[in-house]
C-alpha cells in the first residue's frame, strides 16, 4: 500500500500555522487547512530573504531580511540601478531574547517582523552567537565558561546591520535606523546605546531588558543562570576585575556614551528581570537627557501577553 503520511504543523514569516500531510520522507506535502487565507489576502506582506554577514570573530552571521510590504523585486531592481527616484525605507533590527534562542522561519505573535515591514520598514531580524539552531559550538560562543560573553550579540548585530546597508543601501536608509528587543534584546538595546558608532540607531526600544548585570543577579528568579552564563557570582574576587563579564559586558558600564532617543517598557509583575532594571535604564535616560519614555504595565510580566496591550 502507500507508504504511511503524517500529519503536520506548518509555519513561515509569511503565514502562520496551518495544517499538512507529508509523506513519512517529507515529500509531497499538502495543505489541509486554511484557517487563516482570509486574512492573509487583506493584508500586504514583505517577501522574505535571507544575509550572511562575517562577524567580529569569522563566524558566519544570519539574519532574516524582510521586504517592506509592496516593496517587489522589480523595484528592488529598479533601486540597484538608481530608478524608483532613489526611495529609501527605514530599517527595523530585531535582535531576539535568550540569549539561546533565535529568530526563525516562523510566524511570532508577540515580535513578529511582517508587522513592521507592513508599516514600511525594512527588517533585519539577526541570529548572532549565542543564537540556537547553528551547532553547539555557535550557541556555547556566548556564555563565559566556553565563549567570549554577552558583548557579542551587540557586536554581531552591528556588522549583520552594516552588511546589510553595504549590500542594500540602493534602497534602505542609513539615515533612519531603530533597534528593538526584549530581554536579552532589551540588554542588547543598552549595550547598543552605549557601545554602537554614534548616530547609527536613531530610536532605540528596550523591553523587560537588563540595566546592571550585577543588580540583575541578585534580583532574578533565575537563580542559576547568570551564574551559568557568567562563570560564576558577582562576589567573588574575579567577579570585580575589568575582565570579568559582570564588568566589561554591563550596560551600565558606558551609561556616559548613551544618546539614542529609547523607548523603556517593563511590566510590573517581570520576575526574571525586574520592574528596576527598566526604571533604572529610564532614569540613566532621562538624567542624561536623552529623549526617552517609560511605559510601565502593571499587570504584565515578563512577556506582554494581554491583547489590550
Amino acid at each position: 500500500g502507500p507508504p504511511p503520511r503524517l500529519l503536520v504543523g506548518r509555519t513561515s514569516l509569511s503565514a502562520p500555522m496551518e495544517l499538512f500531510s507529508v509523506a513519512s520522507d517529507g515529500s509531497d506535502g499538502r495543505q489541509l487547512t486554511h484557517f487563516n487565507a482570509a486574512r492573509l489576502a487583506a493584508i500586504a506582506l514583505g517577501r522574505v530573504g535571507e544575509l550572511h554577514a562575517v562577524g567580529p570573530g569569522g563566524e558566519a552571521i544570519q539574519s532574516w531580511l524582510v521586504r517592506p510590504a509592496g516593496f517587489s523585486q522589480a523595484d528592488e531592481d529598479a533601486a540597484l540601478s538608481g530608478g524608483k527616484g532613489g526611495k529609501k525605507y527605514p530599517l527595523a533590527v530585531i535582535y531576539h531574547g535568550g540569549p539561546q534562542g533565535s529568530t526563525g522561519d516562523d510566524w511570532h505573535y508577540r515580535w513578529n517582523l511582517q508587522s513592521y515591514a507592513s508599516a514600511g520598514f525594512a527588517v533585519l531580524g539577526v541570529n548572532f552567537r549565542g543564537s540556537t539552531g547553528f551547532g553547539h559550538a555557535f550557541t556555547r560562543a556566548i556564555s563565559a565558561k566556553g565563549g567570549i560573553g554577552w558583548n557579542v550579540g551587540g557586536e554581531d548585530t552591528l556588522a549583520c546591520v552594516f552588511h546589510a546597508l553595504q549590500e542594500h543601501g540602493s534602497w534602505i536608509d542609513a539615515e533612519r535606523v531603530v533597534g528593538l528587543g526584549a530581554s536579552y534584546g532589551g540588554f542588547t538595546s543598552n549595550w547598543l546605546n552605549g557601545n554602537a558608532p554614534r548616530g547609527l540607531f536613531k530610536a532605540l526600544v528596550c523591553h523587560c531588558g537588563t540595566f546592571d548585570l550585577r543588580s540583575s543577579y541578585f534580583s532574578t528568579e533565575e537563580l542559576f543562570f547568570m551564574e551559568h552564563e557568567f562563570g560564576g557570582t558577582p562576589f567573588e574576587p574575579d567577579a570585580v576585575k575589568s575582565t570579568s563579564p559582570y564588568v566589561r559586558c554591563t550596560p551600565s558600564a558606558k551609561v556616559d556614551q548613551w544618546e539614542t532617543p529609547t523607548l523603556v517598557i517593563h511590566g510590573a509583575r517581570d520576575f526574571r528581570l525586574v520592574e528596576s532594571e527598566g526604571i533604572a535604564t529610564f532614569t540613566a535616560l532621562q538624567r542624561r537627557g536623552v529623549p526617552s519614555e517609560l511605559l510601565y504595565l502593571p499587570a504584565e510580566n515578563h512577556h506582554c501577553l494581554n491583547p489590550q496591550n
